[in-house]
């Protein structure tokens, strides 16, 4: 959608703030699924057919979104809504193979390749997205993914799914733990980290296309082409820190190792794009030192796989992906505030985006205090 939203708003004429709303409608979406999502695998025990089922309906609601455009703002906003409540399965269910079918001793390393493994996506769908509309027009870049994602998804229910179905039930349904889930200082930390991470992460992904196209009046494929590296960069980086925290933790031990590597992912960008507000404020932008600058951003932030995103697999296993739902939801509700806030601060400042940058750069300082302040990987209180 980063680089179909382009010639799709130039067609139907959409202004900033409806890109914006756009985006947001997605987060919507993922955020009303995400807790229901981690409650269905805690209950069944099924993240694998959870995870197939998601991928089927987001999938779907992808290819939906096509013949939506067109008949009007409502209809694409609630395909963009659905695709977001199936894309909520991914997650949850990715943490409770994670946290049950992965050593502690690899677990950093595991969730750095899984990481960098989605940032593939981003970087496939930048890559070949500008091809498919020459070919196709916007439409067909839509149907290409939904389609692709939609046989993958019968194909990973009939092998993975199937396996799992057959196995028997472990244990009677029971109890959720929602009082100690709301009394713990580290699910705050893990939700106010994945909050600040989730500003950045979805500006990175929403609006870097559009940023090149504003700023230096890139094509769209140029734009797309800009936008890659940044990812890439965040792909190698995303296994560095997986590795490397894997490596330090005996030593320094996991609570430290959580939060330097959570330090780095929050501190990086806030830099990066605090350097980009003030060259562009002072007309000294150029579009290499703003490639290099979000490659900065990017990269670093991908340690944060080292840091909340593999933190709920310190503090619960067989919970982890209620932890994970209920910790989403605020980092959703920021993710998508932003996103929509972005497109109408556009709209209000004749597309500058430095006042945009300088906010989620205070975002990030705040989700780093809080994460200092309350983690703890000690506190195992969901077994």
């Amino acid at each position: 959608m980063g680089v179909a939203i382009i010639p799709m708003a130039a067609d139907l004429g959409f202004s900033e703030t409806t890109k914006g709303l756009i985006a947001a409608a997605f987060s919507l979406g993922y955020g009303l699924g995400i807790a229901p999502a981690g409650a269905l695998v805690s209950k069944t025990g099924a993240p694998r057919r959870t995870l197939g089922g998601g991928l089927l309906a987001w999938s779907l609601a992808q290819a939906a979104t096509a013949p939506a455009a067109p008949m009007g703002i409502a209809p694409l906003l609630a395909s963009r809504t659905a695709m977001g409540v199936g894309e909520a399965a991914c997650l949850p269910s990715l943490q409770v193979i994670a946290a049950t079918g992965v050593a502690e001793e690899d677990r950093s390393r595991f969730w750095g390749f899984l990481t960098a493994s989605l940032s593939l996506g981003t970087i496939a769908a930048y890559a070949l997205t500008p091809a498919i509309i020459d070919w196709g027009g916007w439409p067909a870049a839509f149907y290409a993914c939904g389609g692709g994602g939609a046989l993958l998804a019968l194909v990973w229910l009939a092998t993975a799914g199937a396996g799992e179905a057959a196995a028997p039930v472990a244990e009677e349904p029971r109890t959720l733990p929602w009082r100690r889930l709301a009394a713990s200082e580290p699910v705050w930390a893990l939700a106010a980290a994945h909050a600040a991470s989730n500003v950045f992460l979805y500006f990175s992904v929403a609006w870097l296309p559009s940023f090149f196209v504003d700023v230096f009046g890139d094509s769209t494929g140029s734009a797309s082409t800009a936008s890659l590296l940044p990812f890439i960069a965040g792909a190698i980086a995303a296994v560095g820190a997986g590795t490397a925290s894997d490596a330090i933790a005996p030593t320094l031990g996991l609570t430290r190792t959580r939060k330097y590597a959570q330090s780095v992912a929050t501190l990086g960008p806030a830099v990066s794009l605090t350097a980009l507000a003030v060259l562009e404020q002072g007309n000294m932008l150029t579009q290499p030192v703003a490639e290099a600058l979000l490659v900065c951003a990017v990269a670093t932030h991908a340690c944060s796989c080292a840091g909340h995103g593999v933190g709920i697999q310190d503090i619960s296993k067989r919970d982890a992906s209620l932890v994970y739902g209920v910790t989403t939801i605020a980092a959703v509700v920021a993710g998508a505030s932003g996103q929509y806030l972005t497109g109408a601060a556009l709209d209000a400042t004749n597309n500058d985006f430095a006042p945009v940058l300088l906010t989620i750069s205070a975002v990030q300082l705040a989700g780093l205090a809080a994460w200092w302040t309350w983690w703890d990987s000690s506190e195992r209180v969901f077994e």
